[in-house]
């Protein structure tokens, strides 16, 4: 049993050392970093958080959905690297929105409860795993 429970604890354990990334809102952020331009959260709140290099996912006033390597915001539009979901580049080309023609954005960031969660559900899963072993080992030996 005791084996068990420190298998059980180094799953847990090495699962927490990963944090899991998703996309949030920008505006929720708090930033460790000093904000260059912070009349952007006018425009849409939370843009004056984004980073150089962020992987955006932006939602247009017509549903469409964009995933972008965030570069800048330059003359009312917002530019960067239109890629895949994964953050792959799709095109080398500098692609720009209006910001008047978004209607959500969102950035892919840590999120700690997206952390607790998947260590929750292997923590669950190993453990069940392990009193399954325990049962099954109890069973073997009488």
């Amino acid at each position: 049993m005791k084996r068990s429970f420190v298998i059980l604890l180094g799953i847990v354990l090495i699962s927490m050392l990963g944090s899991c990334k998703a996309f949030r809102n920008p505006e929720n952020l708090n930033p460790m970093y000093e904000i260059n331009s912070p009349e952007l959260g006018l425009l849409i709140p939370g843009l004056q958080n984004l980073v150089v290099g962020d992987l955006v996912k932006i939602i247009s006033n017509d549903s469409q959905v964009y995933y972008m390597i965030f570069d800048r915001v330059e003359d009312g539009q917002l530019q960067g690297y239109l890629t895949k979901k994964s953050g792959r580049k799709r095109q080398e080309s500098v692609f720009a929105m209006p910001i008047t023609d978004i209607k959500t954005i969102k950035v892919k960031r840590k999120s700690p409860a997206a952390t607790i969660a998947y260590v929750g559900l292997w923590g669950a899963v190993a453990l069940g795993v392990a009193l399954g072993l325990v049962a099954l080992l109890a069973e073997t030996v009488n």
